[in-house]
């Protein structure tokens, strides 16, 4: 405010540059990030899909695959009180061998969570506005998981 005056000092309003959100470059930026992170996770359920059944059950699964196949108390008293797990994904589990009880309902189950968390995490970690630079990166490491 000037002295004496009620007007603030500065720029008037009228001639005030409205807020951009960083132009066309900005939004194509974040379409090409977006789209990559997708290719990404469709890559990675591919992937994960038709080694489906090409590995035995390992110790997590079998793990999982026992608890969840008990009653519905029994298995969420176990996830709870004694390992401390994923109730959600046990849950799951528990409801898709309601439908399936065999090995694949459980590893559609965990596919399904493997290219949600991967596409989710992406997205967090760097945000829409910062896309990182490198894809193949990123690809060469989901598949080597």
């Amino acid at each position: 405010m000037l002295a004496g005056g009620t007007e603030a000092s500065g720029t008037r309003t009228g001639r005030v540059p409205a807020p951009s959100a960083g132009g066309p470059g900005a939004v194509l930026a974040v379409d090409r990030y977006r789209l990559g992170v997708a290719a990404i996770a469709a890559g990675l359920g591919v992937f994960l899909l038709l080694r489906l059944h090409t590995l035995p059950p390992n110790e997590d699964e079998a793990l999982v695959f026992f608890v969840s196949h008990s009653s519905l108390g029994d298995m969420l008293g176990t996830v709870l009180g004694e390992r401390g797990g994923a109730p959600l994904h046990y849950l799951l589990v528990y409801v898709a061998g309601l439908v399936d009880p065999g090995l694949t309902s459980l590893r559609l189950v965990s596919v399904t969570f493997a290219v949600a968390t991967n596409g989710s995490l992406r997205t967090s970690a760097n945000g829409p506005a910062t896309p990182p630079a490198d894809f193949s990166r990123s690809a060469k490491l989901d598949m080597s998981t």
